[in-house]
């Protein structure tokens, strides 16, 4: 009596799907990853801002000066002036950034992100 054997893993198919998949997955995250980099040195570049130099040696003039000094070394392009705000309180002075960022993905396909990020920085007489 001859037994018949099973058989075991996935077909040639399955692995092309799978693999497929993943390089879908790998593009994507690394369109999305890229600009979520560049987020995270924004945020550095805000937390430079509050530590280099004391808020009130400054006038709103020079710490824009500051934020594009530091956006251009590091090669962030995508933010405008007016996405800059701010904003003069008692005691300190509140910078405000909302920036979105567009990333085409292939033909009508694009990724919308939007930041917001807020520094209240205290002024030290």
């Amino acid at each position: 009596m001859e037994l018949i054997k099973k058989q075991a893993g996935l077909s040639y198919v399955a692995v092309l799907m799978i693999v497929g998949a993943l390089a879908i997955t790998g593009f994507f995250a690394t369109r999305v990853g890229l600009v979520y980099f560049n987020h995270y040195q924004v945020k550095s570049i805000f937390d430079l801002l509050e530590s280099e130099q004391p808020v009130a040696q400054r006038s709103t003039v020079e710490i824009r000066r500051f934020i594009a000094k530091y956006f251009s070394l590091n090669s962030i392009d995508y933010i405008q002036r007016e996405d800059i705000k701010l904003e003069q309180q008692v005691g300190s002075i509140k910078v405000q950034l909302d920036y979105e960022v567009v990333k085409p993905i292939g033909g009508n396909l694009s990724f919308l992100i939007s930041f917001s990020e807020t520094k209240n920085l205290k002024v030290i007489f």
